[in-house]
C-alpha cells in the first residue's frame, strides 16, 4: 500500500493523511512509490489495532519537499519491521511505446532495439535497464496486440525532514528504526515507544549503508514471443543474459558504464540511511551514520512498560554518531 502525493501542481499542499483501523497489510508506505513524481506535502498516519509486515512512515521513493513533516501515531498495532522515515533504493518508472495492433507476428527484437538502448532519458528520469512485454489476442481471435514495456531506474534517497513516530502498546516482531531503510533524514527524528514490545533491536536512525544492485537486461529476447496460428497457442518469450550493475556517484557526463557495469547517480551515496540534522535524535543507526554540520546529540527514550527483547543502541551498531549519546529507560 502506497500513498500518492500531488503530481500536477494544482494542489497547494499535496498532503497525505491516513486513518487506518483493524487492517492487515503486508507492506505500507505513507508516501509515493516513484521518484519521478515525489510527494509535495506532509505525511500523517494514524493507525490502530492493525498488523503491518513492513511499515514505512515516509515515501518508498522520491524526496519530500523542504519543511514537510512525517508523523506516525500507532496504537495497539503489530509491526514486522518499522521504519519511521523513507525507504529508498532502486526506483523504476515504465515507458510503453505505442502498441502494434492487428498483427499476427512481428520481429520483436527489431522493435526492442529501436526502443531499448540502456541509456539515460531525462523524460523518464533514469537509465533504461529492463524490458517486458504482452502478446494478447484481439476480439476476432485472428490477430494480436503486441505491447512492449521499457523500465527506467534511478536511485532515490527518499529524503525526509522532520520525522516523529509515537507508538503506544505496540509489538514489533523485528527491528525498529526511527529513520529510514536506505532513506536519508535531513532533519530531526523523534521516536517514542510507550508500553511496547520489541523482539528485535531499536535503532533511532536508519538501517543500511549498503547499496542495492541493479539487474540490466540484454538488448533483445533470446527467444521471441510467437503465435502459432495452426494451434492457436502462444510461445512465451525468454529474455537474454542479465548483467548485474552497481551504483556509483556521478562525476562526468555519463550515466552508465557498460564496460565496468556501473550506473551513476547524482544522489550522495555516503548518506544512506543517515540522520543529518540538529535537535533531538533518538538513537543511532545499524550501519548508517548520525551526523550534521555540527555535532548531533542522540537520545533514546523508552518509557512505560516497554519490553525490548534485543538490544537498544544509543549510538550506532556499526554507524557512527557525531555527538553525545544518552539512553533513558523509564518505568
Amino acid at each position: 500500500m502506497e500513498g500518492i502525493g500531488n503530481t500536477n501542481g494544482t494542489n497547494n499542499t499535496g498532503n497525505i493523511t491516513w486513518q487506518i483501523q483493524n487492517a492487515d497489510i503486508r507492506e505500507f508506505y505513507a508516501g509515493g512509490l516513484n521518484a519521478a513524481k515525489p510527494v509535495t506535502g506532509n505525511l500523517s498516519t494514524t493507525i490502530t489495532s492493525s498488523h503491518v509486515g513492513v511499515f514505512c512512515g515516509g515515501p518508498k521513493f522520491g524526496d519530500m519537499s523542504s519543511g514537510k513533516m512525517v508523523i506516525t501515531i500507532a496504537t495497539g498495532c503489530t509491526f514486522g519491521t518499522f521504519f519511521g522515515a523513507g525507504y529508498g533504493g532502486n526506483s523504476y518508472s515504465r515507458y510503453a511505446p505505442s502498441n502494434q495492433n492487428n498483427v499476427t507476428n512481428i520481429n520483436w527484437n527489431n522493435w526492442v532495439r529501436g526502443q531499448y538502448n540502456q541509456s539515460y532519458s531525462s523524460n523518464n528520469g533514469g537509465v533504461s535497464t529492463q524490458i517486458n512485454y504482452q502478446f494478447i489476442p484481439m476480439s476476432d481471435n485472428k490477430t494480436n496486440v503486441a505491447r512492449l514495456f521499457v523500465e527506467y531506474v534511478k536511485f532515490s534517497l527518499a529524503t525526509t525532514h522532520s520525522v516523529t513516530s509515537n507508538l503506544k502498546s505496540c509489538t514489533i516482531t523485528g527491528n525498529f528504526y526511527g529513520g529510514g531503510s536506505l532513506g536519508k533524514v535531513d532533519g530531526t527524528v523523534t521516536s517514542i515507544l510507550d508500553s511496547c514490545t520489541v523482539m528485535g533491536n531499536v535503532f533511532g536512525a536508519g538501517f543500511s549503508a549498503s547499496l542495492p544492485k541493479v539487474e540490466v537486461d540484454s538488448i533483445g529476447f533470446r527467444t521471441e514471443p510467437y503465435y502459432y496460428e495452426a494451434l492457436g497457442t502462444y510461445r512465451t518469450a525468454v529474455k537474454g543474459r542479465t548483467t548485474t550493475y552497481k551504483w556509483d556517484g556521478k562525476e562526468g557526463d555519463s550515466w552508465i558504464n557498460k564496460n565496468d557495469s556501473i550506473l551513476y547517480t547524482e544522489e550522495d551515496l555516503t548518506t544512506l540511511g543517515m540522520v543529518d540534522g540538529t535537535g533531538d535524535v533518538f538513537g543511532g543507526g545499524e550501519q548508517s551514520a548520525v551526523s550534521g554540520d555540527s555535532p548531533v546529540d542522540v537520545t533514546v527514550t523508552i518509557e512505560g512498560k516497554t519490553e525490548v527483547l534485543g538490544d537498544v543502541f544509543g549510538g550506532g551498531k556499526q554507524g557512527r554518531v557525531d555527538g553525545n549519546t544518552t539512553v533513558n529507560i523509564k518505568d
